[in-house]
C-alpha cells in the first residue's frame, strides 16, 4: 500500500491531548528484540501502551484478515486489550488535492490514479500487574521482546508489516486532523487540531469538517469491508477503522488447568468507525459509500451522533480506546424546544 505521509525519526517524548479525550498520550522510541525501532503511545490515565505497525498489502487481503468475528492471540498475551486495524485513502498529489477542494472537484478524481491508501494495525497492551502499573521503560523492554513474534503472526496471515517509530506516528495524526505533510517543526502536543469545535453531526477540525459513522460488527464481514475500504471518488478521504477488544477467562476456570486452554484469551470484533473528511463549508457524508453495499451492510451503518470528536480519535489507531478514554464531562445535552405562542 502507497503511503502519501512522509517519514521522520525522532523521539517524541512529551504529552498530547486531543479533542474529547480525557488521557493525555505521550510517545516515545524504543528498541525491539528483533533490531527495529517501535514508538510506543503511553494513554497514561489507564496504563495502557499501543505499538503501531504499518501495513503492506492488498486491499482484498486487509479486508480478509479483519473480516473475521475474532482473533486468538494465544495464551501468552493475556495483555493485550485490543487491535485495531484501519485503512485510509486520501489525495495523492498536489493536483489530486486541487481537485478535492473545489466545490465539485469530486468527479473528477480517479480512484485508481488519483487517490492513495494506506493502512496500519495498533496493538494495545494493559500495564497493570497485580494492581501495579508498570513503568513506560519497563514495557518499552517487554513490547520490545515480544514484538518479533508479534510481528511474525501477522506475517503468517500474509499480512507484511513493519514498527512505526515516533516520527511516523506524529505524522500520520497531524495528517489525520489538520493535513500537515512536513512536520518538521512539529512537536508531540500539536499534533491535534488547533482548534476544534464539535456540534451535533461533525467535528470541526481548523479548516476540515469530519464525521464518523459506527459500523455493527455483525455487518463487517471481508464484502462489506472491500466496499468500504475502495478508494472513492465522490469520498477522497476516508478512514475506516475495525476494533477488536479481549474477552477475559471466567474467574471460574483455572488458568492453569489443561481446560483453560479451550477457553484462550482472544479479540472479539467489537465494531468499526468510518470517518469522512471534508473541507471546511462542505457536509461529509457516507452515501457514496454505503450505495455499494448489501441491503444488511446498510443497515449496519449509523451516525455517531454527539460523539465526533472521540470517534475521530479512536479511528486513528493510535491507543485511544473507547468508552474507557472518552470525556464527556462538558458536553450537556441540549434540547432545542419551539418557543410557545403567546
Amino acid at each position: 500500500m502507497v503511503s502519501v505521509l512522509p517519514r521522520s525519526r525522532r523521539m517524541v517524548s512529551t504529552r498530547a491531548r486531543l479533542p474529547q479525550v480525557s488521557t493525555p498520550l505521550s510517545v516515545a522510541d524504543y528498541p525491539s528484540a528483533g533490531g527495529h525501532t517501535f514508538a510506543l503511545v503511553h494513554a497514561e490515565q489507564t496504563a495502557h501502551y499501543t505499538v503501531l505497525l504499518n501495513c503492506e498489502g492488498s486491499l482484498a487481503q486487509w479486508a480478509s484478515l479483519f473480516g473475521h468475528r475474532a482473533i486468538s492471540m494465544g495464551p501468552d498475551a493475556p495483555d493485550v486489550v485490543s487491535l485495531s486495524a484501519v485503512c485510509e485513502s486520501t489525495p495523492a498529489s498536489v493536483d489530486g488535492r486541487r481537485q478535492w477542494l473545489l466545490a465539485d472537484g469530486h468527479h473528477y478524481l480517479d480512484p485508481d490514479t488519483d487517490i492513495a491508501v494506506r493502512a496500519h494495525v495498533s496493538v494495545t497492551f494493559a500495564a497493570v500487574a497485580e494492581d501495579t502499573r508498570k513503568e513506560p521503560e519497563e514495557m518499552g523492554v517487554e513490547v520490545g521482546a515480544r514484538l518479533p513474534a508479534l510481528i511474525g503472526s501477522l506475517l503468517g496471515t500474509g499480512l507484511a508489516v513493519t514498527p512505526m517509530g515516533a516520527g511516523d506516528v506524529l505524522d500520520l495524526t497531524c495528517a489525520a486532523y489538520n493535513e500537515i505533510t512536513d512536520t518538521g517543526g512539529v512537536s508531540w502536543p500539536e499534533v491535534g487540531p488547533a482548534e476544534a469545535h464539535r456540534v451535533r453531526n461533525l467535528l470541526c477540525n481548523d479548516d476540515f469538517v469530519s464525521s464518523s459513522w459506527l459500523l455493527s460488527p455483525h455487518v463487517l464481514d471481508p464484502d462489506v469491508l472491500e466496499a468500504l475500504i475502495a478508494p472513492a471518488a465522490l469520498v477522497p478521504r476516508k478512514r475506516v477503522t475495525v476494533t477488536y477488544r479481549s474477552t477475559r477467562l471466567s474467574p471460574e476456570v483455572d488458568s492453569d488447568d489443561p481446560a483453560a486452554l479451550l477457553h484462550s484469551p482472544h479479540l472479539e470484533r467489537f465494531g468499526g468507525i468510518a470517518t469522512i473528511t471534508e473541507p471546511l463549508g462542505r457536509t461529509p457524508t457516507i452515501d457514496p459509500v454505503t450505495e455499494q453495499l448489501p441491503l444488511y451492510g446498510r443497515l449496519g451503518v449509523r451516525k455517531g451522533y454527539d460523539r465526533h470528536a472521540e470517534l475521530f480519535a479512536a479511528a486513528l489507531g493510535i491507543g485511544v480506546l473507547l468508552p474507557e478514554h472518552s470525556d464527556i464531562s462538558d458536553e450537556p445535552t441540549r434540547h432545542r424546544h419551539r418557543r410557545a405562542a403567546d
